[in-house]
């Protein structure tokens, strides 16, 4: 007999919506060349793939709230359906919206829309660059800030079996250099500066307009 994980079997239910997202594509093209040509086809392929994107971002921003409401501060044990909820929740994003349009908008305002639909606080002229933040009702991005490729704005931890939630704030004009990490209940103040791969730690506050560097961060 063979075993499948309950992993497996989300990944083939978003590999089976990405699967009727591309049919419809498919399905939508054919008929416009058939129809009208094949420079039309050509012509409108680029706004029918726009469109099956923000779909798939429009379906993980719904599930968000059906499924998970709004994240609080708080402990949930590892093995509860919360977790598991949320494991569900970070694989649309990866591999739903993440796949379609997600990955692409990174670092453009889209992604910014994007994170303030799914209840994160994002000010104006953020520059996020990327999708690694997950609780997002617990995240903060201040006017101006700077969230570098392959940061990590880490608003949960996994101690002792138990997913431990907490809230990260980056300052105005502050920054979190590339492959870095702010751990839960971190606050980097307005200006503030952490170079690449960095830990901020958990429940640590770095001063407005200072700058910081390694793991864990010391003062540069």
């Amino acid at each position: 007999m063979s075993f499948h994980c309950t992993v497996c079997r989300r990944c083939s239910i978003y590999a089976r919506v990405s699967v009727a997202l591309a049919g419809l594509v498919f399905w939508v093209l054919e008929a416009a060349g058939q129809t009208y040509g094949a420079l039309a086809m050509a012509l409108v392929a680029p706004l029918v793939l726009l469109a099956a994107g923000l779909s798939a971002m429009a379906l993980t921003i719904a599930a968000k709230w059906l499924i998970m409401g709004r994240y609080r501060p708080g402990v949930h044990p590892l093995w509860s359906s919360f977790v598991g909820r949320d494991e569900i929740l970070n694989s649309l994003q990866d591999q739903l919206a993440g796949t379609w349009l997600l990955k692409m908008s990174v670092a453009t305002p889209l992604l910014c829309v994007y994170l303030r639909a799914m209840g994160a606080k994002v000010g104006r002229d953020v520059w996020c660059e990327t999708l690694t933040i997950t609780e997002f009702d617990v995240a903060e991005l201040g006017d101006g800030c700077v969230v570098n490729r392959f940061a990590t704005v880490q608003t949960h931890l996994f101690h002792d079996r138990l997913m431990q939630i907490g809230r990260v704030r980056l300052g105005s004009g502050s920054s979190l250099g590339p492959a870095s990490a702010a751990l839960p209940d971190s606050v980097i103040g307005a200006g503030a500066r952490v170079g690449g791969r960095s830990v901020v730690l958990r429940g640590e506050e770095l001063p407005p307009g200072t700058s910081w560097h390694g793991a864990p961060v010391v003062t540069v």
